[in-house]
């Protein structure tokens, strides 16, 4: 600036001293904190100091959302006059029409709309003003913003509208203003829900009494098929149910699902709404699409006390359901041990079955419920019962692992040699699923702990060929023979096809028999090689496994390793000194058959051994039958031995 020039000769003199202020001196946090607290003559002499009137806070709130908020009309007039932006909005996208709606001062919603703030600017949620003053029940603002304009019906966040807004949080006076101005009554959000069902689940029975008198239409559906009285049936909205009925609502429309109002409210154990449903005639009998009716619901969630009314109302207690579940079967699914308490003492069928043939005491031990099964046992329930695949409680709790389940039935004399449909006893499916503790408790008291399943399979088997190494160690420490080799396959065969290496290992350590030979005379090393299990085949070879041991079809660990492509286990067997051209019954070598089936590392493999090239016969071989990339691999080998082939 020239000497002798003042800061009006430049123009705008506000502006540059507000720029200079923010350079030299920092008020921010005075200007936010006057303004919070309403202190007028902190705010004065500060904006006069040529403070910037719109600085923020870390949420992004300026100085007239702070008076806003403690409804300081004169504050955010000030604010104003001094360059205040009257539609600044903070990190959730609210301005200060937003904040003061929300508080319900009326004046500064006034002077804000005065001095151009836009009132259909939303927040992050969609919510514009008239929604905030219907959230908190500001009936003046909601009038004058009405009255001044705006859109009754506008639809915000999730689809609400104010009616919806005032309804759910029970503003009556809301709500009968917005009525009065003929708001859309019926009028749904995303859910499909009108203003009727948020008053109805909310509770708020003088809003839905003024919108049912309205007209509002009180059987009206949301998107799930769910009327006002069944959401209030949900959550137990007693009043609201009452009413609805007394105002004429249908007792028995159901959703999309096929459930009622009486479902919903036995299955969320709301019994005063289950009496007031049932006293104005509701169906007890009516079934959802599943099969289920009011009692089965409320024995599905352990609502005892709405089991027990409904029973004395009654109810079948014996009523199949869906899947053909009784009550009982239900409940002890559950372990609701009370439910299954009562149930029995009221008579309950206890041998009852469902459409699988499983029973009550089945269900429980699916579920591992020991005070359920021993409810059940003492009750005289027949351990040993079976479904239809004449599987017992033991057996699904061995299968489970309920270890407690299956100690309590075998204290009660459950048999444990008894075999389900596929021929297993409990031992097997204990085994089979890696259940230590089961497996050491049943071959304590089993007759023969290396019985044959319908498949020939032993319990030793199973659980070698799934790699449950603790449970094959319960087996060696009960000196089961591991060598015993039904349908040609050893517990060391199995370990070494599926590539379990702690199972193979402990079987290893104790002597298992390394060359003992399989169905079509493979060895451990031959499943091995054939599955492409390095680390099994590494230890086998450790355990000086006969590296060159042929199949029936006299195939080598070396010649299914390639045929498989299996480049690393070729290459493990090279590096022990196997035979790479060893061939098999029909002259098959190893090369050939990696090179025909395309498999070109192992072709490079066997290609780089010391002693491997031996024509590139096997090449055209491979280029005959597409494998490009296998008709060039032999880059490696001396230019001499390419050309004399």
């Amino acid at each position: 600036m020239e000497e002798g020039q003042s800061w009006e000769q430049l123009g705008r003199p506000s502006e540059v001293q507000v720029v200079l202020n923010q350079v030299t001196n920092d008020f921010d946090a005075s200007l936010l904190a006057a303004a919070s607290t309403g202190d007028s003559q902190a705010v004065n002499y500060l904006l006069n100091g040529y403070q910037d009137p719109n600085c923020r806070d870390e949420r992004g709130e300026t100085a007239i959302h702070k008076a806003c908020q403690g409804g300081y009309l004169q504050i955010v007039q000030m604010l104003l006059e001094a360059g205040g932006e009257e539609d600044a909005a903070d990190q959730h996208g609210s301005v200060p029409l937003h904040v003061a709606a929300l508080r319900g001062h009326l004046d500064i919603v006034r002077a804000l709309i005065d001095a151009g703030a836009d009132k259909d600017q939303a927040d992050q949620h969609g919510a514009v003003a008239l929604h905030m003053a219907s959230l908190n029940g500001e009936v003046e603002v909601v009038q004058f913003l009405v009255e001044a304009g705006d859109e009754k019906d506008k639809i915000g966040g999730l689809g609400a509208t104010p009616l919806h807004i005032a309804a759910e949080r029970g503003h009556l006076e809301v709500v009968r203003y917005l009525v009065n101005a003929r708001a859309d009554l019926n009028l749904t959000n995303l859910r499909g829900a009108a203003g009727i069902h948020m008053a109805a689940l909310s509770g708020h029975v003088e809003v839905v009494r003024l919108l049912v008198e309205a007209k509002a239409e009180k059987d009206q559906r949301d998107k799930h098929g769910a009327s006002p009285l069944q959401l209030a049936a949900e959550r137990g909205q007693v009043s609201v149910v009452r009413y609805l009925l007394e105002a004429g609502a249908a007792t028995n429309q159901c959703d999309q699902h096929g459930s009622v109002p009486l479902h919903v409210g036995a299955l969320h154990g709301h019994l005063e709404v289950v009496k007031v449903l049932v006293e104005a005639g509701a169906s007890k009998d009516l079934a959802d699409q599943q099969g289920a009716v009011a009692l089965h619901m409320a024995a599905l969630n352990g609502e005892m006390e709405v089991v027990q009314f409904l029973v004395e109302a009654g109810d079948d207690k014996d009523q199949a359901g869906g899947l053909g579940a009784a009550p009982l079967i239900i409940a002890a699914e559950r372990g609701h041990g009370e439910t299954v308490r009562f149930l029995i003492e009221a008579g309950a069928d206890k041998n009852a079955r469902n459409l699988r043939g499983a029973g009550a005491i089945h269900m429980a031990a699916l579920s591992g419920h020991l005070e359920v099964i021993r409810l059940l046992v003492e009750a005289g329930v027949d351990c040993d019962l079976v479904d239809k695949n004449k599987a017992t409680a033991l057996h699904l709790s061995s299968e489970r692992g309920f270890a407690a389940v299956v100690n309590y039935l075998m204290q009660s004399r459950a048999s444990v040699d008894k075999v389900e449909g596929n021929g297993r006893t409990a031992l097997h499916l204990a085994a089979l699923h890696g259940h230590r503790d089961i497996v050491k408790a049943i071959m304590a008291v089993c007759s023969d702990p290396d019985l044959l399943d319908g498949q020939d399979f032993r319990p030793l088997q199973l659980a070698a060929e799934n790699g449950h190494t603790e449970v094959v160690r319960c087996f060696l420490e009960a000196k089961v023979d591991q060598e015993r080799a039904p349908r040609g396959v050893t517990p060391l065969h199995c370990a070494a096809r599926c590539g379990h290496l702690g199972v193979l290992h402990l079987l290893l350590e104790s002597h298992a028999d390394i060359e003992m030979v399989g169905v079509g005379g493979a060895t451990s090393l031959h499943y091995a090689a054939n599955f492409g299990h390095l680390d099994v085949l590494l230890r086998l070879i450790e355990g000086r496994a006969h590296l060159g041991a042929t199949t029936a079809l006299g195939k080598s660990p070396v010649l299914l390793a390639a045929s498989r492509g299996h480049a690393e286990v070729v290459a493990a067997l090279a590096k022990a000194r196997a035979d790479l051209e060893q061939p098999a019954n029909n002259g098959e070598k190893p090369l050939s058959a990696a090179a025909q089936a395309g498999f070109g590392e192992v072709v490079r493999v066997l290609l780089n051994d010391d002693d491997s090239w031996k024509g590139c016969q096997p090449l055209r071989a491979a280029s005959r039958c597409g494998h490009v990339d296998v008709d060039v691999v032999g880059f490696d080998m001396p230019q001499a031995g390419l050309h004399s082939s």
